[in-house]
């Protein structure tokens, strides 16, 4: 999943650096244009499959590594939450 994200994210930069380099061309900068446009939702949804990654492993280390009861629930509630979460977001990329 990551790896199709990456690919994702840099043909997206890639577009970005082609609008720049297009010039007068405004054909090819409507075209470069709308193709960027339609990967943003795509872009956004990565940022937060990244960021619910990166809550999931936190939690995980908590529930791993603490003693403190507290801590270790809020962890399981956490990866309670963020599970389905990332499933969604997992099918949604897809």
């Amino acid at each position: 999943m990551l790896d199709k994200l990456k690919a994702i994210e840099d043909k997206y930069e890639q577009l970005g650096n082609e609008l720049l380099e297009v010039g007068n061309d405004y054909k090819r900068a409507a075209e470069i244009g709308k193709e960027r446009t339609s990967l943003e939702p795509l872009i956004e949804k990565a940022k937060v499959y990244r960021q619910a990654m990166k809550s999931l492993d936190e939690a995980k280390t908590i529930l791993n590594d603490e003693n403190d009861a507290d801590l270790i629930a809020l962890a399981k509630a956490d990866i309670d939450d963020l599970t389905p979460k990332i499933e969604t977001l997992e099918h949604e990329i897809k």
